[in-house]
C-alpha cells in the first residue's frame, strides 16, 4: 500500500470502530426497552382479569314481586337497579347520542383512542396532577366490569390491556350491548337506589322503555354516564339541558342526526316523570313481608341480584279496598277526638317570608303540586327547600298544603269556614274547616276524650301548613281537600281465601313510610272476645254443649285450682240474665258463659283447638283463656278463623304464589296443603252461633253487606284492643286497632263500634257483589225447633219456637211443658 493509500484510510478506522459501537448500543437498548417493555406488560397483565367471564354475562338483576295475575309490579328489591335489554332493542338515535357523547369513532378504532391518551398525559403534566381522559366505550367497560374506579397510572395501563383483550375477544355490538346495560346513570328514585343500565334509566327518568325514547330524551341519558350527579335531569334540570344540548350538537357535527332535528329536540324542555318505588305505593305492608320470607329462603345475595320474578298471592283490588278502608277507619276513630292543629306553623315573619320564598323557588310542571309534609314539627327543617316535594295531582293524594286565608263561604248547610290553600306553581286549593265530623261521637255514645270540641279552624290560621286529602280537580285546576291529620291509634287488616289460604290483602298500619312496622303480623295483642268461638268450638265438640244448652249468666266467683287465686268476673255491660241459651250468650259476648264451658272442657281442650285451627302463640293456662286473654296475631286469628270457614281444614296462609329465577324456570309454586282439624259439624255449628252476632248482636251493623256473614268483635279490658273477625264463605277479614304502646282507646271504643266499620267498608267493595254463596251444611248436623228460653223441643205451632242446629245425637229429646213456653227473645234468625 502505497504512503498516499495509508493516509486515506487511517481515519476511517476509529469512525468505523465508533459506528459500531453506537449501533451495538442501539441494539442493547432496544433490546432492554424491549425487555422493559414486554417486562411492564408481563407485570401489569399477569393478574389481569379474565374478559371471557364478559360472555357469560350476568349482572345484579332486580328482583321483582308481582300481583297474583302476574300483571301488576309490586316490589322491587335490589343492590343496582338494572333491566337488561338486547342491542337491537336499543333505538339507534338512542345509540348514536351515547357514541357522540362518548366515542363517536367507537365502531373504526380498535378500542383505544392513542392521540387522546397523550392529550390526557400532556394536560396531567402540566397541571400537576391525575386528570382522567381519553376513555373510549371499551375502556369504559373494562374499567366498569373488572377494574376498580381509583384514578391512577397503573390501573390505566391495566384498561388499555384489557382493552385491547375485549377487542380481540368481542364484536363491537357486543361491546355496546355490554356497555349500555352496565353503566350507571344516577340515583333515579327517592329511595337512594342507584340506575344501572339505559333500560331502568329510561324507566326512572321517563316513565317508558327505551323503545319509547324520543331523540331528546335519548341526548339526556347520554349526557349522564360522565356526571350523573350534576346532570341529573330531575335534581339539575338547568344542567341537564346544557349537557342534553352539547350531545344533540355533537350528534349534528358527527352526522348521526338531521340539523332540522336536532333543532326541534333542543326546543323540548327537560321533563321526567316523579318516580316512586311501587313499594311504597301498592302494598309496602305486604311486600315487605315477603321480602322477608324470600330473605330467609333464599338469602340475601340471591334476593338483592339474582332477579328472581315473584308471584305474591295479594288481589292488588283488594289490597287497595283494605288499605283505603283501614286508612279511612283510623282517621274516623281519630277525627272523633278532635283536631290537634296545623302540621307546621312558622315561628315568625322571618320564617314565613323563607318559606314563600323556598316554595315560589320550586319549580312545578304541569299536574303537578307541591308536598310540604316535610316541614312538619315545632321547628322547620335546616334545608327548607329539601323539605319540599313535588308530587302529580291524584285524586285521594294527602300533601301538606299552605293555608294562605280563612274565609266564610256559603254552602249547602249554611255559611261555612274554608282555608284557601297554595299548592304550588299558582294552583290554588280549598279545604272545609267547620266539619262536623271533629266533633261527632263515634256510635256507642263516644265521648270525647282528647279533642277541646272545637272546630279546626279554631286552630288553624293563614300561614299554617295542613295536611288535606284531595278529593276533586274542578274545571278550572282548583283543588278539593279533605283536612286530615296521622291517627294516632294504629290497626290491621288481613283478609284469608279460606279455601286457598291465599292471603289476599293486608295492611299492618296507617303509612308504612311512617312506620314500616307490621302489625298483621308482628303485633300480638289480646283478642278478648274475638277468641271466644274458639271456646265455643271445643265446647261443642266435646258434645257437652250445643247451641240450645241452657246456661246460667250470673255473679259467680270461680276458682283457679292451679293458681289458687278466686276470680269474679262481670260482662261488659254490667248485667246479667239468669238462664240463657250458648247461642244467647256468644251473641251477646256474655263473659260468664265463656268461663264455664271454659271450666267444663278444660283448658288443654282449648289450647289443643286453638293451636289446630291455626293459633301458634303461647295461650294462658287459667279460665281468663275464656276471654281472650291471650295474646295473638291478627294473621293467626284470621286463619283460625278461615279454618272454621273452610269446614274445620286448616293449612299455613300463603303469601307467595310462585318464585322464578332469572331465566323463566320455576323455584317453587305453592298451594295449601288443606287438613282436616275440626269436624265440619263442630265447624258449621260454630258459625251458625257467629251469624247470630252479625243478625242480633254485637256486630249488626255487618248486616248491611247483606251476605252470610259469621264473625265476632272483641273488646279487650280498658278498650286497649278493638277487633272485627268474619267470614263468608269465599273470604275471612280480621280487623284489629289499638295504640302500640297499648295505652286505652278510650270509653266505648269497642270492636262493634270502630272495626266492624272498617270490616264492612272493605268487603263492600271487595266481594263480588252477584254472589250469594252460603255456608253449606254438613253431615252430621241435624235441625230441631226449640223454644229458646228453655233449650227443650217446642210443640207445634208454640209460639217462639225457633230451628236451632245440633250435631247428630245431641239434639234435645224432651218436649218444653205449655207454661216454658215464650215470646220470641232477642235472637230474629233461625239457624
Amino acid at each position: 500500500m502505497s504512503e498516499e493509500e495509508e493516509l486515506e484510510t487511517a481515519p476511517q478506522k476509529p469512525a468505523r470502530r465508533w459506528l459500531k459501537v453506537l449501533l451495538i448500543l442501539f441494539l442493547v437498548g432496544l433490546l432492554l426497552a424491549a425487555g422493559a417493555v414486554g417486562g411492564v406488560i408481563w407485570h401489569f397483565s399477569k393478574d389481569l382479569p379474565r374478559v371471557d367471564t364478559l360472555a357469560e354475562y350476568r349482572p345484579p338483576l332486580i328482583t321483582r314481586v308481582y300481583s297474583r295475575d302476574g300483571e301488576q309490579l309490586l316490589a322491587e328489591f335490589c343492590e343496582e337497579r338494572r333491566t337488561l335489554v338486547p342491542y337491537k332493542e336499543v333505538p339507534e338515535h338512542v345509540r348514536h347520542a351515547f357514541l357522540a357523547a362518548e366515542d363517536s369513532d367507537f365502531f373504526n378504532h380498535d378500542g383505544v383512542d392513542y392521540l387522546g391518551i397523550l392529550r390526557a398525559v400532556f394536560k396531567n403534566l402540566v397541571r400537576g396532577g391525575r386528570v382522567q381522559g381519553a376513555s373510549t366505550i371499551t375502556q369504559q367497560t373494562a374499567r366498569a366490569f373488572l377494574l376498580h374506579r381509583r384514578k391512577t397510572y397503573t390501573r390505566k395501563i391495566r384498561e388499555i390491556m384489557l382493552t385491547w383483550k375485549i377487542e380481540e375477544r368481542f364484536n363491537k355490538e357486543e361491546i355496546f350491548y355490554l356497555y349500555l346495560n352496565h353503566i350507571y346513570f344516577g340515583a333515579c328514585l327517592e329511595d337512594g337506589f342507584g340506575c344501572y343500565g339505559v333500560q331502568e334509566a329510561s324507566r326512572r327518568y321517563f316513565g317508558k322503555d327505551v323503545q319509547e325514547l324520543t331523540l331528546a330524551e335519548g341526548a339526556v341519558l347520554a349526557s349522564l354516564p360522565k356526571a350523573p350527579n350534576k346532570y341529573n335531569p330531575r335534581t339539575s334540570p338547568d344542567e341537564a339541558k346544557k349537557r342534553r344540548d352539547w350531545v344533540l350538537s355533537m350528534m349534528v357535527k358527527k352526522k348521526f342526526a338531521a340539523a332540522d332535528a336536532v333543532a326541534a329536540a333542543k326546543e323540548e324542555p327537560v321533563l321526567t316523570r316523579p318516580t316512586q318505588n311501587p313499594y311504597y305505593e301498592k302494598a309496602p305492608y305486604y311486600s315487605e313481608h315477603v321480602r322477608q320470607i324470600l330473605e330467609e329462603e333464599y338469602g340475601r345475595e340471591t334476593l338483592y341480584k339474582g332477579g328472581l320474578n315473584i308471584r305474591a298471592s295479594v288481589d292488588l283490588g283488594m289490597q287497595r279496598a283494605a288499605r283505603k278502608a283501614l286508612m279511612t277507619g283510623l282517621e274516623r276513630v281519630d277525627r272523633a277526638q278532635g283536631y290537634r292543629g296545623p302540621l307546621y306553623r312558622p315561628a315568625d315573619e322571618a320564617a314565613q317570608v323563607a318559606l314563600g320564598k323556598a316554595i315560589e323557588a320550586t319549580a312545578v310542571q304541569g299536574g303537578q303540586i307541591l308536598d310540604l309534609q316535610g316541614l312538619a314539627g315545632e321547628e322547620p327543617p335546616k334545608d327548607v327547600a329539601g323539605a319540599i316535594r313535588v308530587v302529580s295531582v291524584a285524586p285521594g293524594l294527602s300533601v301538606g298544603a299552605r293555608v294562605t286565608a280563612i274565609e266564610k263561604q256559603k254552602t249547602r248547610r249554611g255559611r261555612q269556614r274554608f282555608g284557601l290553600l297554595d299548592m304550588g306553581g299558582g294552583r290554588k286549593g280549598r279545604v272545609n274547616l267547620s266539619e262536623r265530623a271533629w266533633q261527632k261521637p263515634l256510635p256507642g255514645r263516644m265521648p270525647k276524650i282528647w279533642g277541646n270540641g272545637q272546630r279546626p279552624y279554631t286552630r288553624i290560621k293563614a300561614g299554617d301548613i295542613v295536611l288535606v286529602r284531595l278529593t276533586k280537580v274542578n274545571e278550572d285546576q282548583s283543588l278539593e281537600a279533605q283536612l286530615i291529620q296521622k291517627p294516632r291509634v294504629q290497626g290491621a287488616l288481613i283478609a284469608i281465601d279460606p279455601r286457598s289460604r291465599d292471603v289476599l290483602a293486608m295492611v299492618g298500619g296507617y303509612s308504612f313510610l311512617e312506620s314500616p312496622f307490621n302489625r298483621a303480623v308482628q303485633s300480638r295483642r289480646q283478642p278478648g272476645s274475638a277468641f271466644k268461638p274458639l271456646v265455643y268450638a271445643a265446647g261443642i265438640q266435646s258434645r257437652r254443649f250445643t247451641p240450645a244448652t241452657m246456661i246460667t249468666d250470673q255473679p259467680t266467683t270461680f276458682r283457679d285450682a292451679v293458681k289458687g287465686t278466686s276470680w269474679k268476673p262481670k260482662n261488659y255491660s254490667g248485667a246479667f240474665e239468669g238462664d240463657i241459651s250458648v247461642r244467647y250468650c256468644l251473641t251477646f259476648s256474655k263473659n260468664t258463659c265463656s268461663i264455664q264451658i271454659a271450666e267444663s272442657v278444660g283448658y288443654d281442650a282449648i289450647k289443643g283447638l286453638a293451636r289446630s285451627v291455626g293459633i301458634e302463640s303461647r295461650q294462658p293456662n287459667d279460665l281468663t283463656l275464656s276471654l281472650g286473654s291471650g295474646e295473638v296475631f291478627p294473621l293467626e286469628l284470621a286463619n283460625a278463623y278461615a279454618t272454621l270457614a273452610a269446614g274445620g281444614k286448616v293449612a299455613k296462609p300463603i303469601f307467595i304464589a310462585q318464585v322464578d329465577d332469572r331465566f323463566g324456570e320455576q323455584l317453587e309454586a305453592n298451594k295449601a296443603e288443606l287438613r282436616q282439624v275440626v269436624d265440619p259439624a263442630v265447624s258449621y255449628l260454630t258459625l251458625s252461633l257467629m251469624r247470630s252476632v252479625v243478625e242480633s248482636g254485637t256486630a249488626q251493623s255487618v248486616k248491611a253487606l247483606k251476605r252470610d256473614v259469621a264473625g265476632k268483635t272483641g273488646t279487650t279490658n280498658e278498650q286497649r284492643s278493638a277487633w272485627f273477625v268474619g267470614a263468608v264463605p269465599e273470604l275471612v277479614t280480621a280487623v284489629y286497632l289499638g295504640f302500640d304502646n297499648n295505652d286505652p282507646l278510650g270509653p266505648a271504643m269497642t270492636g262493634g263500634g270502630i272495626a266492624a266499620p272498617i270490616w264492612l267498608e272493605f268487603m263492600k267493595a271487595a266481594l263480588d257483589k252477584e254472589s250469594k254463596e252460603r255456608f253449606a251444611v254438613p253431615p252430621g248436623v241435624v235441625f230441631a225447633r226449640i223454644d229458646p228460653k228453655t233449650g227443650l223441643l217446642a210443640p207445634e205451632g208454640a209460639a217462639g219456637a225457633r230451628q236451632e242446629t245440633f250435631l247428630t245425637g245431641t239434639a234435645p229429646k224432651e218436649m218444653t211443658s205449655i207454661e216454658e213456653q215464650t215470646e220470641a227473645d232477642l235472637l230474629d234468625e233461625e239457624y
